[in-house]
């Protein structure tokens, strides 16, 4: 059995067109145990027994002081109380058995999940059409059976899997008590043509439940200015997936390359929607039919440096994507694509010295239905040298960031760290660390979110030095 319990208190100051305070308490507890029993017989027969309990407590709530000085010289205090448990349990077993060429499992079991969500808003907020109370259930019991053959030739395997799952939903109120049947089969293929290639190809069909967590009756403040609000029904959607990845290898020269390729599309029965008011974003989901699909391309190709006990890799990926999105009741079309480009290189100078050296590139893009497309650019330098000469240990390391803010604006953030370690003997080391010894305080990043893009600043502390002794029994 094990527990897990974290606690965060976070302390935010923004300034702006809505400068404010935001406090935040986010206390996490989580007991669970887990049992694995496995049982053979003879050489050709197994049966595998698992069994997953799990509790979670999370009473979190987050409070804003709002200043209205320009308005009319006040403070506005409003808050967030959201207190969930849940219980999770997941028993099961699988049978396998092995006939010529032909491996084949059945794995079955019973599922069961426990959720109770209460939240309120209170104080000086007023919208319309806020609805500041939960206080729910959302549950189910889950049956599922999923059947695997796998065929195993000279040099190609098949493997076949269709997962049944039969779910009993009870929503407390919420909603109306419903039962669902999911199938979600899936076919891969591996080609060994020989030594040198590995060709992997994958498809699968699925229909997914819903998330429970987006089942809301009522609206959670997510942060100073926005609110999130759920889904008014059980939403299940489907979608389907295609996979290739082709693996080349030469050891014998140590030439390494690995390309992928994904295509997917989704069809769901409710969209996004982001409403304003004011100052105010409140962020929902619609009963609308909505499909999305994305591709996403990467390669990696890798050089083994044998007389000079280095390795070099280059990598690329592309990816994009389209869906629709709701904003102020009107339909969007949103186009996202990301473009990265990296190389590594890991050198040895020395028996004693070594260092890495990795650039990377990368563009994201948001396009919306006719407005002028939207771009991110961001650059990285990173690297480290080590050196261990008798009982000493050095390494420098840093990095060097260049993000576009806006046209013709970038944000430059040069960050050097390091330590120095001595071996006294066997059993004493000490260490010297140091962090941010440039002294770089301030970094700004632009990233996009749903229907634009966020500019956000932090801090981080000035130089630090920490000496500490390690005693090894």
């Amino acid at each position: 059995m094990t527990f897990n319990g974290s606690w965060a208190d976070t302390d935010i100051d923004i300034t702006g067109t809505l400068g404010n305070r935001q406090q935040a308490s986010t206390p996490s507890y989580d007991i669970s145990n887990r049992l694995k029993v496995i049982k053979r017989f003879g050489e050709k027969h197994m049966i595998t027994f698992n069994s997953t309990n799990q509790w979670l407590y999370k009473p979190q709530n987050l409070w804003v002081d709002l200043d209205n000085t320009a308005d009319n010289g006040t403070v506005s205090r409003y808050g967030s109380d959201v207190r969930q448990h849940a219980f999770f349990t997941d028993e099961r077993a699988s049978y396998g058995f092995i006939m010529g060429k032909v491996i084949a499992t059945v794995e079955g079991g019973v599922a069961a999940f426990i959720r109770h969500l209460e939240s309120g808003i209170t104080g000086d907020v007023v919208l319309p059409d806020i609805d500041a109370e939960n206080d729910f259930s959302t549950n189910y019991l889950r049956v599922f059976a999923q059947p695997k053959l796998e065929l195993n030739l000279r040099r190609i395997n098949f493997n076949l899997t269709v997962p049944l799952n039969y779910y009993s939903y009870f929503f407390g109120g919420a909603l109306k008590n419903r039962n669902e049947v999911f199938v979600s089969p899936n076919l891969s293929i591996q080609w060994k043509p020989n030594a040198r290639h590995t060709v992997n190809i994958a498809a699968s069909a699925r229909r997914t439940p819903a998330s429970l967590g987006n089942i809301l009756r009522g609206d959670i403040l997510a942060d100073y200015r926005t609110f999130n609000a759920g889904i008014d029904d059980y939403y299940a959607f489907t979608g389907q997936t295609v996979q290739g990845r082709w693996e080349w290898r030469d050891t014998r020269v140590g030439w390494f390359g690995t390309l992928f390729l994904e295509q997917s599309w989704n069809q769901m029965k409710y969209g996004t929607a982001q409403t304003i008011i004011g100052d105010y974003v409140i962020n929902s989901y619609r009963s609308e039919p909505s499909k999305s699909e994305s591709s996403s391309i990467f390669g990696r190709v890798q050089k083994s440096l044998d007389a000079l006990s280095s390795t070099i890799s280059f990598n690329a990926g592309y990816r994009r994507g389209s869906s629709s999105v709701f904003s102020q009741g009107n339909p969007i079309d949103r186009k996202t694509g990301s473009l990265s480009l990296s190389t590594i290189a890991d050198m040895k100078f020395l028996s004693w010295l070594n260092g890495t050296y990795g650039f990377s590139f990368a563009r994201n893009t948001l396009d919306l239905s006719d407005m002028p497309s939207n771009r991110i650019d961001s650059y990285s330098h990173n690297f480290s040298l080590s050196a261990t000469p008798g009982k000493w240990v050095f390494r420098v390391y840093g990095n060097h960031n260049r993000n576009r803010i806006e046209r013709h604006v970038y944000e430059n953030v040069l960050s050097i760290a390091g330590f120095i370690r001595y071996h006294i003997n066997s059993r004493f080391q000490l260490q010297l660390n140091a962090q941010n010894l440039l002294d770089k305080r301030r970094i700004v990043n632009r990233s996009f979110s749903e229907l634009g893009s966020v500019e956000s600043t932090s801090y981080r502390r000035g130089r630090q030095f920490l000496v500490t002794l390690r005693i090894i029994k």
